[in-house]
């Protein structure tokens, strides 16, 4: 009877891991999968010549946050919104400001982004965007990490 507690004991700990990491892959691809989706939506409607790659601080990477303000119009009298995602530590970060430069709001989309990179496909041709996050989250004691790769070329519409 002992011998048998010290398997079954083994092996619910093994079925309580699988549990968490399966927990940690399922919420990173669908963090990546919002955000990436999100990102592209409104990207898709930014007007090309307005597109700024940068970074937030010198503590971030380089091209690790994009700006842009959309051609969409809130109202005939309203200008269109100026939009930035960014990164800031291993949060994913959406701020939008009206032409003013005031911050109408700031939203955290991720608390488990690794990186961020966006980048020109060609220099020559500026409306074509390549955008690439990477998710990164501890299971089980912090033990195992899972990661998630999401990229994503995305042409501009209003070019």
């Amino acid at each position: 009877l002992s011998v048998m507690s010290v398997y079954v004991d083994g092996l619910l700990i093994n079925f309580y891991r699988y549990y968490l990491m399966t927990q940690s892959s399922m919420e990173v691809q669908r963090e990546a999968r919002t955000c990436m989706g999100l990102i592209v939506r409104n990207l898709r409607v930014a007007n090309p010549d307005s597109v700024v790659l940068d970074r937030y601080n010198g503590s971030q990477p380089v091209w690790s946050r994009i700006t842009f303000r959309q051609t969409v119009k809130y109202s005939a009298t309203t200008a269109a919104p100026s939009i930035s995602y960014y990164q800031s530590g291993q949060n994913l970060y959406e701020k939008i400001t009206n032409p003013a430069g005031t911050v109408i709001s700031t939203h955290v989309f991720s608390a488990n982004l690794k990186s961020m990179t966006f980048s020109y496909a060609s220099l020559a041709k500026s409306s074509v965007i390549i955008i690439a996050l990477s998710f990164e989250k501890s299971s089980y004691e912090g033990r195992k990490k899972f990661m998630y790769l999401v990229s994503q070329q995305i042409e501009l519409k209003n070019t």
